[in-house]
């Protein structure tokens, strides 16, 4: 599954218009299910979204309305230039 699939499929939560990427710390987060969350991580250069709430190369989080059933699920995200980074599903934290 590509980003743009797991987008469509998933379909993180917005909140006013700061994006879809929850900061660390939000409260919201203690609230939701934990099928609910995923984590944008990165390492290395490498950047993809994981199943669940993890801790060690996180960025933030997203929350989506569907749930995730698969704990091992990833998407990777690919850059749109070797240059610069890309804006993965939108970089805006709340």
């Amino acid at each position: 599954m590509n980003e743009q699939q797991w987008l469509n499929e998933y379909n993180p939560i917005e909140f006013g218009t700061d994006g879809i990427l929850w900061d660390n710390d939000h409260p919201i987060l203690k609230l939701v299910p934990a099928n609910h969350i995923w984590t944008l991580l990165d390492e290395g250069g490498e950047t993809w979204i994981s199943a669940g709430a993890h801790f060690v190369n996180r960025l933030g989080y997203y929350i989506t309305e569907k749930p995730w059933t698969d704990p091992d699920m990833t998407i990777e995200l690919e850059s749109e230039n070797e240059d610069e980074e890309e804006d993965h599903c939108d970089d805006r934290q709340r």
